[in-house]
């Protein structure tokens, strides 16, 4: 009876996690081609930087950064764009723009769509 009861609050004790488990989607597209999507939990404080990193960890995704002398952040390389190209990396958090360099500071919630375009 014991371990029945512990079986039925570990599945409750699930189920009740997931409902509270917050996600946050992004979106990497850079043509119709070479479109990624990642969708993860988001953590309290947690930065469109700081998804992206997991997302490219998670996705095996080449990206490799830099901060410049105001702690902005400067993508050098990003699944195939490195920033020597003519177009450069545009950052959305819910179809509102977001300065490239301000990845780092600003935060995300669940729900959030994070979109990178080549533009």
């Amino acid at each position: 009876m014991g371990i029945l009861l512990a079986v039925l609050f570990g599945l409750a004790t699930f189920k009740l996690m997931n409902v509270q488990r917050q996600e946050a989607t992004l979106l990497i597209a850079f043509d119709d081609e070479s479109q990624r999507m990642f969708q993860g939990e988001v953590v309290e404080g947690m930065t469109v930087f700081q998804a992206l990193v997991a997302s490219s960890r998670a996705g095996q995704i080449k990206f490799k950064y830099s901060l410049d002398s105001k702690s902005s952040v400067v993508i050098e390389e990003l699944n195939g764009y490195t920033k020597t190209q003519d177009k450069k990396l545009v950052f959305y958090l819910n179809n509102s723009r977001v300065n490239t360099g301000n990845i780092n500071s600003t935060y995300i919630k669940g729900g959030d769509k994070i979109e990178i375009r080549y533009e």
